[in-house]
């Protein structure tokens, strides 16, 4: 079984479709599940995530990504701490916002946590704000970042 047969049953479970891997918000979403999996000590793979303009984002992942040929797919089971994952993942996005898609939501919340967590964890959230707009100008508006915030407060991915 490989780390990307893991990522694979992931996205399949969380998005509830197959993985298309010329569907760039799929990719994306991809990025951002594998992401939150390990976050929740979950780990999909050996995927280091590192800053890109996208938020958090693994090379490899990526790479694995562009050679599959969206046929040759095992399913595995997975055990109840990914299902756990799962639910907790789900709820970030009842707190998302009209005109967002799901990958453009992940990519905040993924953003603002990366930012929060492994960057600027001595900084307070204005500060956080003004580093996320330089970076992401696409996520100018302060009530999105406040209702990503408290989305990950909620589901304990924030302390």
């Amino acid at each position: 079984m490989s780390d990307f047969t893991t990522c694979l049953t992931v996205f399949n479970e969380l998005a509830s479709k197959n993985f298309v891997n010329t569907d760039f918000d799929q990719k994306l979403l991809m990025q951002k599940y594998a992401y939150f999996m390990n976050e929740c000590s979950v780990p999909c793979g050996d995927y280091g995530f590192f800053w890109n303009s996208r938020g958090p984002y693994s090379q490899k992942l990526q790479n694995e990504m562009f050679s599959f040929d969206n046929e040759s797919y095992n399913y595995i089971e997975l055990k109840q701490k990914a299902y756990d994952a799962f639910r907790k993942i789900r709820r970030l996005f009842i707190g998302m916002p009209d005109g967002f898609s799901n990958s453009s939501w992940m990519e905040l919340l993924a953003s603002i946590h990366f930012l929060k967590k492994y960057v600027y964890s001595c900084f307070d959230d204005d500060f956080v704000f003004s580093e996320l707009c330089r970076l992401k100008p696409q996520f100018d508006q302060k009530k999105y970042f406040t209702q990503a915030h408290e989305s990950l407060l909620g589901e304990g991915f924030l302390n």
